[in-house]
């Protein structure tokens, strides 16, 4: 199941960790969620500008809700995390040169991981 750059827009008054339960409920053993999330955690280098700019240019239905590292990782109770596990993007089995930006705030946003379901 892919929820890639979606939760982000799913309020916390709509629970989305219990919208991943009743998913994760419904699946297989063996399949996988993959799961990218805007990062809110400090050290979020221009991600409150961005934020700003973006929500300027659209509805209010299209608000983003950054979280951090422990909320998103709450999204994968229930799952096995594959490895390197809950990190930015960039650092999610980079293959090489280019994969990473030499700015290291950068490679923490956003979050990226994979869970199986046992």
């Amino acid at each position: 199941m892919f929820m890639l750059l979606l939760l982000h827009f799913v309020p916390d008054s709509w629970d989305p960790a219990g919208i991943l339960a009743r998913y994760r409920e419904r699946l297989a053993p063996g399949s996988f969620l993959a799961v990218t999330h805007v990062a809110a955690d400090p050290g979020s280098t221009g991600l409150d500008e961005a934020i700003k700019v973006y929500t300027t240019r659209q509805n209010q239905q299209n608000q983003p809700f950054p979280r951090t590292h422990d909320q998103v990782l709450r999204f994968f109770e229930g799952f096995d995390l594959v490895e390197p596990g809950l990190v930015g993007c960039a650092m999610w089995n980079p293959e090489g040169a280019g994969d990473m930006s030499d700015d290291p705030s950068v490679n923490s946003l956003p979050y990226t991981g994979v869970g199986r379901k046992p």
